[in-house]
């Protein structure tokens, strides 16, 4: 075992006995017809399941139900916003706390127990012993739901160990395989009910009238999602001097220093770096009103998804088909560039890059040349 899996094993090992002695001590009442949702996910995965909420809010079996929403304060803003008819109430977590602070973590499974909640529910099909199993565990919910999943972010054996935090499971088909595929099959199986719903949509985004600016977002939540700084720099020239483009960078502040580096070695296009300087629903809108989004595997390309932005994503191919590349009939305003042998292995059998890349991509982002995104945006536009 790894170094830091061996790290993780003991912290976990010793945060789950705390936790079970801590929660011991909470006395609670259940109150009758409340759920909570635990989605502790990144922003793109949040962008894949919000739009359920509507559909669990209008369900015959939850309409009268009290909803709570535990959910990741990196989509606070966007939440609070556009889906706060769909919830009577937040609780937001600071995932990094919630793992590394034992007071933090302490008092906020003690608010989870003392809710009293009815039926807990977690629909992340890969889903973490720390985070958000620790959450349905602390709450001693009467009915606790989840997907029995698979162990992508887990270690095997804890992943066996949180299962039975469970009272049972919804669907775990490996099929659907696209994420808001699986999403929308989960849903329906929580509410019993079929969902017409299609593809995922932002308010009013979708709509936004393209202005004369592309976008490039070079940051990714992973080093080996990052696509290399001097080749966006390349793109960025040629965005500018073939298409007349003004180069926004965007990203969060601490994608600040790639694009610096980004710019640095530009010859011709003086990109502006926005990094940090918005909030995540400007993000939204910067992205909307673009003519072209340049990016990695990131939150940038689901928010594209659903606002209609053409797109060109550089990504590694690992979780193919899960998050990328998104089924032609959700999205078709995007073009993916992988590496040569991904390429290859997608052409020769879809179901062996799905199976290859589930835990780890086959080939380095490194190797895409910046020819193979030139041609790419010449096909967008065509």
């Amino acid at each position: 075992m790894k170094p830091f899996r061996v790290r993780h094993f003991l912290k976990a090992i010793q945060f789950l006995f705390t936790d079970k002695k801590n929660l011991s001590t909470i006395h609670y009442a259940e109150k009758q017809n409340t759920l909570l949702i635990v989605k502790l996910d990144a922003i793109g995965d949040y962008l894949l399941f919000r739009n359920f909420l509507a559909d669990i809010r209008s369900s015959e079996k939850y309409k009268h139900y009290r909803i709570t929403l535990c959910g990741n304060k990196l989509w606070k803003e966007l939440a609070e916003k556009l889906d706060s008819s769909y919830v009577d109430e937040f609780i937001w977590v600071d995932k990094k706390s919630l793992i590394n602070n034992s007071d933090y973590r302490k008092n906020l499974l003690f608010s989870i127990k003392q809710n009293g909640f009815e039926i807990a529910f977690q629909p992340t099909f890969s889903r973490e012993i720390l985070t958000g199993d620790s959450i349905v565990r602390a709450s001693c919910a009467k009915h606790r739901l989840g997907s029995l999943g698979d162990d992508a972010n887990e270690i095997s054996i804890l992943k066996y160990y949180a299962d039975s935090f469970y009272t049972s499971f919804l669907k775990n088909n490996e099929t659907p395989l696209f994420e808001f595929l699986k999403n929308k099959s989960i849903i329906e199986e929580l509410i019993g009910e079929n969902i017409s719903r299609k593809n995922p949509e932002l308010i009013s985004s979708s709509n936004s009238k393209k202005n004369s600016y592309a976008v490039l977002f070079p940051g990714a939540g992973e080093i080996q999602k990052q696509w290399p700084i001097e080749k966006f720099s390349e793109i960025a020239d040629e965005l500018h001097n073939k298409y007349n483009y003004k180069i926004l960078i965007c990203g969060s502040p601490d994608d600040s220093t790639l694009a610096e580096k980004i710019i640095a070695q530009c010859k011709t296009s003086s990109p502006e770096n926005i990094c940090g300087k918005t909030s995540l629903l400007e993000l939204i809108e910067k992205i909307a009103s673009a003519s072209i989004l340049l990016t990695n595997d990131s939150v940038a390309l689901h928010i594209s998804a659903c606002t209609k932005t053409k797109t060109v994503c550089v990504l590694n191919g690992r979780h193919y088909g899960r998050f990328a590349p998104y089924p032609k009939n959700i999205a078709n305003h995007i073009s993916y560039v992988f590496p040569e042998a991904m390429c290859n292995l997608i052409l020769k059998s879809e179901v062996e890059a799905v199976r290859k890349t589930k835990y780890n991509a086959i080939d380095s982002i490194n190797s895409i040349q910046t020819e193979q995104v030139k041609e790419a945006i010449i096909k967008l536009f065509e």
